[in-house]
């Protein structure tokens, strides 16, 4: 929100000093002009300065898990670890991906015969 107000008083300021003289000659025949320089500047600097628009919350992980049949190899504790990790870490949805990518099923093994 500060950056915001930085950057509107910074447009205006600008406005201000560059069209000051000529609306108080000219009249409000120019007061658009003016307004549209605060407007533009102000955007110039909310860019510069990053300035957010919306909330200040971070959105939900994307996790994918690779679900193919190399998983069944070896250890087979690993898949259900890793199965749990993704879900856990994950935000609303959980992709798996192997011969596709899809969205996780409830009931998830690894059975895709490869990984592209």
């Amino acid at each position: 929100m500060t950056a915001w107000l930085l950057a509107l008083l910074a447009g205006a300021l600008f406005a201000a000093v560059q069209y000051g003289r000529l609306v108080r000659r000219e009249g409000a025949g120019v007061l658009p002009l003016a307004l549209l320089r605060l407007a533009a500047i102000a955007l110039l600097v909310a860019l510069l300065m990053d300035a957010r628009v919306g909330p200040d919350r971070l959105p939900a992980p994307l996790v994918a898990l690779d679900a193919s049949e190399s998983w069944t190899r070896g250890d087979t504790t690993r898949w259900p670890r890793a199965v749990a990790d993704a879900r856990r870490r994950g935000g609303d949805s959980l992709l798996v991906f192997g011969d596709s990518v899809r969205l996780a099923p409830e009931e998830l093994l690894p059975a895709d015969a490869a990984d592209r």
